[in-house]
């Protein structure tokens, strides 16, 4: 039986809707639902999957600005020389590197949602830092 926040909404479910909104690249309600998560819920597990997902969604942001930033520096370099051809180039790589990006993040995503569904205990060391684990293990199930 799954638990049952402080609202009667299953634990499990708000934290694969939290997954589900950063696969679908909205970072808003990400937030929103890990404020939720840590101000109303206060429930342990819930807060370290809100968390990671935050801490994904913001790693995932700044890997796209540095792979776009270096590829529009070299395109608006290659503009200045006249070299129109590697410009559109840089553009195209930015581009499919962005979307491995993406992929692999999505990827990510549905491994935590599986494990979130299933009730595991999320392991990740940074986010023991964040947010520490309790003795008594706060799962949903």
């Amino acid at each position: 039986m799954m638990k049952k926040g402080n609202f009667g909404i299953s634990l499990t479910a708000v934290a694969v809707l939290c997954l589900a909104f950063a696969a679908l690249g909205q970072p808003v309600a990400v937030l929103l639902i890990c404020a939720y998560a840590v101000l109303a819920e206060k429930n342990t597990w819930l807060t370290r999957y809100t968390v990671t997902t935050v801490a994904l969604v913001v790693v995932k942001y700044l890997i796209n600005a540095l792979i776009s930033g270096f590829f529009g520096g070299l395109a608006g370099l290659f503009t200045l020389a006249k070299a129109l051809r590697l410009t559109v180039l840089m553009g195209t790589f930015a581009t499919i590197l962005n979307g491995i990006v993406a992929l692999a993040f999505l990827v990510v995503y549905i491994i935590l949602a599986v494990n979130a569904i299933g009730g595991k205990e999320l392991k990740a060391s940074f986010i023991d830092k964040i947010v520490p684990k309790d003795e008594e293990t706060e799962n949903q199930n």
